[in-house]
């Protein structure tokens, strides 16, 4: 992310916040310390923090922590999630923001929107859905409008409205 910062016109707290999204990208990108492994579907894997990761949400916190299988082996296996949402789902978890947010295709936001969603991450789920607000048009109208029915998005749903009567 390398944001320059000019603190002659930044407050304190504008530099804490981008110091710790700076240092949070820093943590998702180091697989130094990783102690859990995300397999996706192809087997595909994704290193990562245990302790994050059980931070992210309760469901995932249970998961991690009870007598349950991805507690003993530290793998969680998704098979019906391909990597690109697994990453943005990290990314967004650990960061709360994305890089590049003009350039993630909309199926990767549906495919973190669904992770995000079966997990109960509702941080997660209001950040993609500011995402997918910016990607509504006429050749994915019927799409959008079926998730946000489905998870109950209404800020997404309120756009499409809106979209509606335009």
């Amino acid at each position: 992310m390398n944001l320059n910062l000019d603190l002659k016109k930044s407050s304190k707290n504008e530099f804490l916040s981008i110091t710790k999204v700076d240092t949070w990208e820093k943590i998702h990108n180091d697989e130094t310390f990783t102690d859990l492994t995300i397999v996706c579907a192809e087997e595909k894997e994704i290193k990562t923090h245990c302790v994050v990761v059980s931070k992210i949400s309760n469901v995932l916190n249970a998961m991690l922590t009870a007598s349950m299988s991805e507690g003993q082996t530290k793998r969680i296996h998704i098979p019906d999630a391909k990597m690109e949402d697994v990453k943005l789902f990290l990314e967004v978890s650990y960061c709360g923001c994305v890089s590049g947010e003009n350039d993630v295709e909309m199926g990767t936001i549906l495919g973190a929107m669904d992770l995000a969603h079966r997990w109960q991450c509702s941080f997660v789920v209001t950040f993609l859905e500011t995402l997918l607000i910016e990607k509504v048009s006429v050749e994915n109208f019927e799409e959008l409008a079926e998730t946000a029915s489905l998870k109950q998005l209404a800020n997404l749903m309120e756009t499409l409205k809106d979209f509606c009567r335009t």
